[in-house]
């Protein structure tokens, strides 16, 4: 049985505002490459522009950057 994925909360900043964008995912980086491409789509930009501004591997906090956190982790129900 997979493991489902967990839930990530993701605040990215933008020039006068701040996003909030919730994306599913089994690692972090899984979900950062979702809110990315959901972020393009909504912005009508290429994705790779969206992952250049918001690196992750260069990831810091969300004053000029962003930062993403684990909303719902699942864990597996221990059978008795």
């Amino acid at each position: 049985m997979t493991k489902p994925l967990d839930l990530y909360r993701g605040a990215f900043d933008f020039p006068g505002k701040l996003k909030v964008v919730y994306r599913p995912g089994a690692t972090p980086k899984h979900a950062w490459v979702l809110m990315c491409n959901a972020i393009a789509k909504e912005q009508g930009v290429p994705v790779h522009i969206v992952m250049e501004k918001f690196d992750f591997e260069k990831k810091r906090d969300v004053q000029g950057g962003f930062q993403i956190e684990i909303e719902t982790e699942w864990k597996e129900k221990e059978e008795k």
